[in-house]
Protein backbone atom coordinates (compact mmCIF):
# COMPACT_ATOMS: atom_id res chain seq x y z
CA UNK A 1 0.00 0.00 0.00
CA UNK A 2 1.31 3.90 -0.66
CA UNK A 3 0.95 4.19 3.32
CA UNK A 4 3.24 1.29 4.20
CA UNK A 5 6.11 2.43 1.16
CA UNK A 6 5.65 5.73 2.96
CA UNK A 7 6.74 4.20 6.27
CA UNK A 8 9.59 2.39 4.75
CA UNK A 9 10.90 5.27 3.45
CA UNK A 10 10.63 7.09 6.72
CA UNK A 11 12.38 3.93 8.14
CA UNK A 12 15.37 4.03 5.38
CA UNK A 13 15.52 7.81 5.83
CA UNK A 14 15.83 7.81 10.09
CA UNK A 15 18.36 4.84 9.55
CA UNK A 16 20.70 7.19 7.04
CA UNK A 17 20.39 10.11 9.06
CA UNK A 18 21.43 8.45 12.33
CA UNK A 19 24.32 6.88 10.05
CA UNK A 20 25.19 10.16 9.19
CA UNK A 21 25.21 11.77 12.77
CA UNK A 22 27.37 8.45 14.00
CA UNK A 23 30.04 9.47 11.25
CA UNK A 24 29.85 12.72 12.17
CA UNK A 25 31.03 11.97 16.11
Amino acid sequence: DLSRGCSSADIVNVATIAAMQKNRS
